[in-house]
């Protein structure tokens, strides 16, 4: 049995103990141009130039994508000269009809069977990957990926996305490289861009895609509607003055493109202009000034442009729910940012901020907040506790030493990064999250647990000339490495002579206490200690 599929693979091995999981692995470099050389050559006696180098980076360890790609290749180039642009074309014309050339269509075939079998909701999502070129490595963002399907509307929740990111990977249709970052076999590139192609959902033009064949299909026919454009360098700028863009939701560019006429886009509700240097200050300006083609953006990508500030219009993209602006020149986020009542995620990290404003606690739908990698950030604004659905805060790499103290009462929040920072303590109001919130310190990968103890009845049940107090005598430590995976513990705030009467009162639900004393405690706190804490675990 083959199979592409880790599950189908484990239960095999799991139903029969004596079967055995043989995992095969891609040809190394030299293997496979000498695989891919001794094919081109059989099938072309005399070459003038060898392809061989385009082909094994196209294919690269795969056997059988080798052997077809180097015959189907080496018989259209037999005819031409020593012209590399021509070899170069002729390679494009190769991947582009990878289901139309009659020597790959066994690659074809068998590559097409596990995109058929793909439920229809990985295989649309999969489709969104059809803008990125094997010439760039295939190299896929998660993070942006999964956002970008958020923001076109074909997953609502980002707990849903990332979950069928990790079904496509562990069908094998993308491999993970390292942090954020994954990868998507060029053949498979292929196959998904041929795809792409005949569903019209995404059309590519420019450096990386046979331009005629996509200009043919696209700008030629009045008729074709472009949901989906993807322009890379090179791409045709006379394609505008014949092609229909006002229907167009998507607009990724990729590299250093210019001259794009943002006016005649009508619907967008994705723009992704990340890593082009080619936008500054007045490309942006310009951008949000056009209410009548962005009014319903919902994505705006602008990581590695070269904007040193946001301007005032950014409030007019009403309906933005993502916005992007890492790795920039931005040195502060306008108030008008608290205008953006729909934004989800907001993404500030490796910028020169050295602020957040206030107005940052009027998103109440955000979700995520980044501002890590910012050695200019020592404080967050107290409004940070009014971000009720909060979901992730990372503040990494960073000069904050405490937190907000409302940041205790976020009841949604999940994930809080403060690893390389100043913050050695969480609020106590921290413990109502315990069971779902994940803090990741400076010595923990996998998160430290929280301990338990603290609910809202309890919080209810303290009057509130008391409840100020709380704050100036418990806390929660999180640098305390007491178990495995670590654990954080409550913590009674200064050093003591005794129990504090405000833990004996309300506090009796503790599962773990930390008290320094100046000296031995008096005989009714270890009376209390053992009579009075059923849930105490930890001392």
């Amino acid at each position: 049995m083959t199979t592409r599929l880790n599950s189908i693979a484990e239960k095999c091995r799991n139903d029969d103990m004596d079967a055995f999981v043989y995992e095969t692995e891609a040809l190394d470099y030299v293997d496979a141009w000498l695989l891919c050389d001794k094919v081109a050559r059989k099938s072309v006696t005399c070459m003038n130039i060898n392809p061989c180098y385009d082909i094994v980076d196209m294919c690269y360890g795969m056997p059988l994508a080798l052997i077809r790609v180097s015959s189907a290749l080496a018989e259209e180039i037999q005819a031409l000269d020593s012209d590399e642009r021509q070899i170069w074309r002729a390679l494009r014309r190769v991947e582009d009809g990878i289901l139309d050339i009659p020597s790959l269509k066994p690659l074809a075939e068998s590559l097409c069977l596990g995109y058929d079998h793909l439920p229809l909701y990985l295989r649309t999502l999969l489709l969104c990957c059809s803008v990125y070129h094997w010439l760039d490595g295939g190299i896929v963002q998660r993070g942006r990926l999964v956002t970008r399907w958020i923001a076109e509307g074909f997953v609502s929740e980002e707990k849903a996305a990332e979950g069928y990111f990790d079904e496509l990977v562990g069908r094998g249709w993308m491999k993970h490289r390292g942090l954020n970052e994954y990868e998507i076999h060029p053949m498979m590139l292929a196959i998904l861009r041929y795809k792409s192609k005949e569903y019209n959902f995404v059309t590519c033009l420019g450096t990386g895609s046979d331009t005629c064949t996509s200009a043919s299909l696209s700008y030629s026919s009045p008729t074709m509607a472009i949901r989906r454009l993807c322009l890379q360098r090179g791409y045709p700028m006379k394609c505008f003055s014949s092609m229909d863009v006002s229907h167009t939701r998507s607009l990724v560019i990729l590299g250093d493109v210019i001259g794009v006429p943002l006016d005649m886009f009508k619907r967008l509700r994705v723009l992704d202009l990340e890593d082009n240097i080619g936008i500054e200050d007045s490309h942006l300006k310009k951008i949000c000034e056009q209410l009548e083609s962005l009014r319903l953006l919902k994505y705006l990508g602008l990581k590695g442009t070269r904007i040193t500030k946001l301007p005032q219009e950014i409030q007019k993209l009403k309906q933005l729910e993502i916005l992007y602006v890492r790795s920039t020149g931005i040195e502060e986020l306008p108030w008008e940012i608290g205008e953006l009542k729909q934004l989800r995620t907001l993404d500030v990290r490796n910028t020169r901020i050295s602020e957040l404003p206030s107005q940052i606690g009027e998103l109440k739908h955000l979700r995520t907040l980044d501002v890590s990698n910012m050695w200019n950030i020592s404080e967050l604004p107290s409004q940070i506790g009014e971000l009720k659905h909060l979901q992730t805060l990372d503040v990494r790499n960073t000069s904050v030493r405490e937190l907000p103290s409302h940041i205790g009462e976020l009841k949604h929040l999940r994930t809080l990064d403060v690893r390389n920072t100043g913050v050695r303590e969480l609020p106590w109001q921290a413990g109502q999250i315990s069971g779902s919130l994940h803090v990741h310190t400076d010595d923990s990968d996998e998160g430290m647990r929280l301990p338990e103890g603290v609910c809202e009845d309890l919080i209810k049940g303290i009057p509130k000339a008391e409840l100020a107090k709380c704050s100036e005598v418990l806390s929660i430590n999180i640098v305390d490495r007491l178990g495995s995976p670590p654990i954080g513990i409550f913590k009674v705030i200064g050093l003591h002579k005794s129990i504090p009467k405000l833990i004996k009162d309300h506090f009796n639900v503790l599962s773990s206490l930390d008290i320094r004393r100046y000296n031995k405690l008096e005989e009714d706190d270890h009376e209390f200690l053992a009579n009075n804490l059923p849930n105490l675990q930890m001392l």
